[in-house]
């Protein structure tokens, strides 16, 4: 009875919903790179608005002549917070006899890896959805515009040109750098500029550290992802995807009335979105490996 009591002491939801919390912020690459910012804004209701004002324009000015004052356009963006996520587990009371409390440890990290994985999947979602694509077109490479260019093919022999080129097409468009630029790559891209790197004398094969970081290229910090929409990958400023979790990661733990067991239930509300102003801050790079 007295083991009965501990191995119920470790089911308790108060000890792993924090569990939870802490294996999943620290493998999630979009609590990483996304704008987490707008968490305070949505004090109830499943949508935030952010309301911003359409560019403002120079002109010239005419001494002695009265000013045309232009209007002021302003108009609302939003991100909806609807999504509901579960990653359920069943433990039997008689495995709880025979088992030992790691077995809940396991069943609830894999739980977080797999909410981690919707969660992400969500957030780079928005990758393609940049103000600015950046491609190939039939005749010449390393074009910008609309969704139609063609993918260009990462290798070993181009994948500086990529990076530089890219960094062209950012600064053309006024983005911004605080040192704050990144690149969100696949594990194959990743591999060829781990490659390429190592050719010129340098090392990033020990880099990958929490939430994907694998060190830093030709002015961007990389992060490597499973979860890139197909096809794509991210050049520009950070924390331009947003992502706003209502209600972090909870372990609900629930009696079942025809079984001897327990249901084992982690859950998470979310919402991810691009604002308008922020699409134009990033590329969305159209790249085969």
């Amino acid at each position: 009875m007295a083991e009965l009591n501990v191995f119920s002491a470790a089911l308790n939801p108060e000890v792993w919903a924090p569990y939870l919390q802490d294996v999943l912020m620290k493998s999630l690459v979009s609590f990483e790179i996304a704008d987490t910012s707008l968490k305070p804004e949505l004090n109830v209701g499943d949508k935030v608005h952010v309301p911003y004002f359409i560019e403002l324009t120079a002109a010239d000015y005419d001494p002695g002549n009265a000013i045309t004052i232009t209007g002021v356009t302003a108009t609302d963006d939003s991100i909806d917070v609807t999504t509901k996520k579960i990653a359920p587990f069943y433990i039997d009371n008689v495995q709880e006899l025979q088992a030992k409390p790691e077995v809940i440890g396991k069943l609830s990290e894999n739980a977080a890896y797999k909410l981690r994985d919707a969660i992400d999947t969500a957030v780079l979602a928005f990758v393609s959805g940049a103000a600015v694509v950046f491609g190939t077109s039939a005749t010449t490479d390393y074009v910008t515009g609309t969704t139609a260019l063609t993918s260009m093919t990462a290798t070993t022999a181009n994948i500086i040109t990529m990076f530089s080129k890219g960094a062209k097409v950012l600064q053309e468009k006024y983005v911004e750098n605080a040192n704050d630029w990144i690149a969100i790559l696949t594990p194959a891209l990743y591999q060829i500029i781990t490659e390429k790197v190592a050719n010129t004398g340098g090392d990033l094969a020990d880099r990958v550290l929490e939430n994907g970081f694998g060190g830093r290229f030709m002015g961007f910090d990389l992060y490597v992802s499973n979860s890139l929409p197909s096809g794509y990958f991210y050049l520009g400023r950070k924390a331009q995807i947003s992502l706003v979790l209502q209600q972090d990661v909870k372990m609900e733990i629930k009696e079942v009335s025809d079984k001897l067991g327990r249901n084992f239930i982690p859950w998470v509300v979310y919402g991810a979105g691009a604002l308008v102003q922020a699409k134009k801050r990033y590329l969305a790079v159209k790249c085969t490996v």
